[in-house]
């Protein structure tokens, strides 16, 4: 069996094909494939998605898989934002440029 899973990641917008083997997942592992990305990073995401499925073999583990890559990805988004956000600092005068909101109400 064939299935398509769309990553929630905000950057980019992917799928991956999983195939499940008939031996899954006594014996073997889910095999997956990345579409919508690069070459490289489709291998990357591929070679990090077999390497979390072989961690746990003989489970049932696509949604552990998945779920954990998705959690890496957040959060190397998260790293990405506050490597922009201390770009903003001014290295002369080391003042910090930011934009915020503040919502106040009066009871």
């Amino acid at each position: 069996p064939r299935m398509k899973i769309r990553l929630p990641l905000a950057a980019v917008k992917c799928h991956v094909v999983v195939t499940l083997p008939g031996s899954y997942p006594s014996d073997t592992g889910p095999m997956f494939q990345v579409e919508g990305l690069t070459r490289s990073q489709a291998a990357s995401f591929s070679a990090r998605l077999d390497s979390l499925a072989a961690e746990l073999k003989g489970e049932e583990c696509i949604y552990d898989v998945v779920q954990a890559l998705s959690e890496e990805n957040a959060e190397i988004e998260r790293a990405e934002t506050m490597q922009a956000a201390a770009s903003n600092v001014d290295e002369q005068s080391g003042w910090c440029r930011m934009i915020f909101e503040i919502d106040h109400m009066n009871d």
